[in-house]
């Protein structure tokens, strides 16, 4: 999974350099671009359109991907500043050997399934409350709210493809 974000990361950044609209996107464009696809995403299953599901949990990934890469164009913070966040939101102890960020958002995963009442109606409300959050702290222009804000996204966006 680092590799994939570590190349989708590059599409994002080398379309931000190349291509005229995507250059000239903004923190108020995308706060309403990563709620819009959250809120289809929730549609499609209500709908239980589970082709339509996967393109917007596309959707929803690379609008979160594209506020992380132009969180890092204006210095802001960086894409593996919010991955260290979410591998930290539930710190664990006794790990026997280091792990990858990744390696531990999927452990927080695998735990939060155990210990929650999963369904696909929970996590499209859970991952569209946390779009919510990110959006109020692009308001606010809060961008260590913001980092925190897109870690909860992303793991409720991981949660979400594992229920």
């Amino acid at each position: 999974m680092d590799e994939l974000f570590k190349d989708l990361k590059n599409q994002i950044k080398k379309l931000r350099e190349e291509c005229p609209f995507i250059k000239d996107i903004t923190f108020k464009y995308l706060k309403k671009d990563l709620v819009d696809e959250t809120v289809e995403a929730r549609i499609a299953v209500e709908t239980q359109d589970w082709e339509n599901l996967k393109e917007e949990l596309g959707d929803v990934l690379w609008s979160w991907l594209d506020f992380c890469a132009l969180a890092e164009q204006e210095n802001k913070f960086t894409t593996s500043q919010v991955l260290e966040k979410a591998a930290l939101i539930r710190p664990l102890t006794n790990l026997t050997k280091p792990e990858s960020n990744f390696q531990a958002i999927e452990r927080r995963i695998r735990n939060k399934k155990e210990t929650t009442n999963l369904n696909l109606e929970n996590q499209t409300k859970d991952l569209l409350d946390k779009t919510i959050n990110a959006r109020k702290a692009v308001d606010t222009k809060d961008w260590n709210k913001l980092k925190e804000e897109l870690a909860t996204v992303l793991i409720s966006w991981l949660t979400f493809c594992k229920t």
